[in-house]
């Protein structure tokens, strides 16, 4: 019996110590630098280390990630089994480079703007639109819902296509990227009674006036619990 106590004794002060190692993210926590592979690598702030990396571009460079980002392939030695690894780079989460993270979107790194339990970004998206009227020459201008862009003469005569600029949500509960709009942001407090009441009951003009206030908001109150290292 005295053992089965002791071994209680022992799970539990674990378990304690376990959670004692994890802080509330703010601007003051260091990522390390290197590439996350995965969402759970960014969220356990273990990336694949610059001196894992297999590449020809020179070690010393300010940009080393970066420049290693824009091959297809990201070659590295497993932590663990100290293999080589592949995989190609439209596969990898993000990366982390002189304190910024970044996340790959739509066949690109962009910057988090954001970070916490919501963590918000900038992507581009491509859009084509059917244009009777169009020549098939020069450039012409394309708006959208969420932004506007240069159009440049599509394939069919009859199209053209534009880069719009959006604002996204990589939700760290579901590990997945959402657009960042007011009925989104609604559906993202949902489980914050007090913020989804207010934020629910305002005017849709005024939601997307509020929507990043929110979110700061719900960050606050939710913070992202991440190693302390």
């Amino acid at each position: 019996m005295k053992k089965l106590f002791s071994l209680l004794l022992v799970c539990i002060s674990i378990s304690g110590l376990a959670q004692s190692h994890t802080v509330a993210y703010t601007r003051d926590y260091e990522f390390k630098e290197g590439v996350y592979i995965t969402p759970f690598q960014f969220e356990d702030n273990k990336p694949v280390s610059k001196s894992k990396i297999i590449s020809n571009v020179a070690p010393n460079r300010v940009d080393y990630i970066g420049e290693v980002m824009k091959q297809k392939v990201l070659v590295y030695l497993d932590s663990i089994t100290g293999q080589e690894q592949k995989i190609a780079i439209e596969n990898v989460w993000g990366y982390c480079q002189n304190r910024i993270l970044y996340i790959y979107y739509n066949k690109k790194f962009v910057r988090m703007n954001t970070i916490g339990q919501l963590c918000q970004f900038t992507g581009t998206v491509t859009t084509t639109v059917s244009n009777p009227m169009y020549s098939g020459m020069g450039m012409g201008m394309g708006m959208g819902m969420g932004g506007m862009g240069m159009g440049y003469p599509g394939s069919g005569g009859g199209t053209s296509t534009y880069e719009e600029l959006r604002q996204f949500i990589f939700d760290t509960r579901t590990n997945q990227i959402v657009e960042f709009t007011p009925q989104m942001t609604e559906q993202l407090l949902q489980d914050d009674e007090q913020l989804y009441k207010e934020f629910s009951e305002l005017k849709h003009r005024k939601k997307s006036e509020m929507m990043f206030v929110y979110l700061r908001k719900y960050n606050d109150r939710h913070p992202l619990m991440l190693p302390a290292y």
